[in-house]
């Protein structure tokens, strides 16, 4: 059961990281919300009750992924300590391998 939980959280960071490495690849379509990582981070937290439950690293940059408990998420990238918001929804579940 434990082994299932962790490879379920492996293949949901691993989307993450795919995603978030394809939308970093393509040419910004709308200003992106930037700011010192702390201060985005506290204000996903305060504004959407978002916290992190994953934190993944890549040759150029580091990847944030943020739920809450209403399902609502955000993909954040991390350069220098200043973090972009680059994906978000409304709707997910957090899969435990069941």
């Amino acid at each position: 059961m434990i082994r299932t939980w962790r490879y379920t959280l492996w293949v949901m960071a691993g989307l993450a990281l795919l995603i978030a490495l394809f939308l970093m690849s393509r040419p910004a379509e709308a200003q992106q919300m930037c700011g010192p990582e702390p201060a985005v981070l506290q204000d996903l937290q305060k504004r959407f009750g978002e916290f992190v439950i994953m934190r993944g690293k890549t040759k150029d940059a580091d990847v944030i992924v943020t739920h809450s408990e209403n399902g609502q998420w955000s993909i954040l990238i991390v350069r220098q300590m200043v973090a972009c918001l680059v994906l978000g929804g409304k709707a997910s579940e957090i899969d435990k391998g069941v």
